[in-house]
């Protein structure tokens, strides 16, 4: 990733105010040169030069701005070392054999609970696998270096650094007698960062639930109104607050509960992630904070998606916020509105013009979160969005991006700004009128 790159990605998502990453997007946009080297990765594997191709590879994972990862070759094998949040992935490659290894937590006891855990999810796993070695837990990927194409090896580098760095925490909360390692790079917060971040957790969580409490109404039409409440609430603290861990996996698993598919109402559905939450509110304070940390991503954890993925969402979801608009229910038509921008920066990892236009339509519906951390200028004032704010900062994403989008151009003059949610829906159809055309490669 340039420098460039890297700049304009910072700038287009943040104000003035402290250096607090967003969401969980790794970049997802190659400059050429870069693109080239996975294409030559796979042009020295077919001609049998193997290890040569993984070099290739490892460079074209690494992000030297971050310092993700490290790699040497000495007598004929690789050695290197992945990055991934709050683990390292330590790896080796030689002529036969190529392996890969993340320490999750040490081990000081058994426990048969936790041993069916590991092999559930070893059941889910495609290349990888946890295991025991001495008395650390492990999950490892290991394969002939004949059969360690780019792809594969790409493929099962994501899925043992991101299921290390996820489950190590959740693990080590569950079960006691393991205790975490801790190999990758954790940034600490100030500890005034830490408590603004559990305080809008909480009272986003308790006034949510109180307010549909105080409901009225039974009908499905209702019912499907606070499911749009409580994922939207589910995706923005995911994207905003950044947990990692227990909170992560929980509003992680109200996505699940509702998107499964079987036989449950929409009222039964709203009820188990109502239950979650409050787990959320039962958790100390000492044990949300430790969440609430910056770390450094090689892999990232979403769905790579195109524009037109999300022009698509816009067009099934955006129309039904019409009815909740007409019988005056606005709090549901920004709930709806918002659920499209925090479903979108929740599971998919889009173009960077989409990513910072999303952030920005979050930025304005949580205004009064970004000024308590410290970002300025505000984007609403006395409850109505801020036209020249906005607008700016616009042109300066239009700006930003124009080297790799150079089409890109959001007819900004025909937001609305009469209120809060009829600017968001005409934002929404803002995005869903521009078109993106790549001067780079996807990822």
């Amino acid at each position: 990733m340039s420098i460039f790159n890297f700049l304009r990605r910072k700038l287009a998502q943040s104000d003035s105010g402290p250096p607090l990453k967003f969401g969980r997007h790794a970049t997802n946009i190659k400059e050429q040169e870069e693109q080239a080297l996975l294409g030559e990765a796979i042009n020295l594997f077919e001609d049998d030069k193997r290890l040569e191709a993984l070099e290739y590879l490892l460079n074209y994972l690494r992000n030297d701005l971050e310092d993700n990862l490290l790699y040497d070759v000495e007598n004929g094998e690789i050695f290197f070392e992945i990055i991934q949040g709050s683990k390292k992935i330590m790896g080796r490659c030689n002529s036969e054999k190529f392996v890969a290894i993340s320490e999750i937590a040490t081990v000081s006891g058994s426990n048969i609970g936790l041993y069916r855990k590991l092999l559930d999810r070893n059941y889910m796993l495609k290349y990888c696998r946890f295991c025991l070695e001495s008395n650390k837990l492990v999950i490892k990927f290991d394969s002939f270096t004949m059969d360690a194409s780019p792809h594969k090896v790409f493929h099962a580098l994501k899925e043992l650094a991101t299921n290390a760095d996820k489950y190590d925490d959740l693990l080590v909360d569950e079960f006691d007698e393991l205790e975490n390692i801790l190999s990758g790079k954790i940034i600490n917060l100030d500890e005034d960062i830490l408590q603004k971040k559990e305080d809008y957790l909480r009272n986003e969580i308790t006034s949510l639930l109180e307010s549909i409490r105080v409901q009225p109404g039974h009908i499905e039409h209702y019912h499907v109104g606070v499911s749009y409440l409580l994922l939207h609430c589910a995706y923005k603290l995911d994207y905003l607050v950044k947990p990692e861990g227990y909170v992560m996996e929980v509003l992680e698993k109200n996505h699940r509960i509702f998107f499964e598919k079987n036989n449950k109402s929409s009222a039964t559905k709203n009820e188990e992630i109502k239950e979650n939450f409050q787990l959320i509110l039962s958790r100390t304070s000492e044990q949300l904070q430790q969440e609430f940390y910056e770390t450094i991503h090689t892999f990232e954890y979403t769905k790579p998606a195109g524009h037109e993925e999300l022009k698509s969402l816009i067009a099934t979801e955006l129309p039904k916020a019409a009815s909740y608009h007409t019988i005056k229910e606005h709090h549901i038509v920004l709930a709806i509105t918002g659920y499209i921008a925090s479903f979108s920066l929740f599971h998919y990892s889009l173009p960077t013009p989409d990513l910072d236009m999303l952030h920005l339509l979050i930025r304005v519906h949580e205004d009064e979160f970004f000024n308590t951390l410290g970002y300025s200028p505000s984007y609403m004032e006395s409850g109505v969005p801020v036209q020249k704010v906005i607008e700016n900062r616009i042109l300066h994403i239009i700006e930003e991006n124009k080297s790799m989008h150079p089409y890109f151009a959001p007819a900004y003059e025909k937001l609305v700004y009469d209120d809060l949610a009829s600017f968001s829906h005409s934002f929404l159809q803002m995005i869903a009128s521009y078109d993106i055309h790549y001067q780079k490669q996807l990822m």
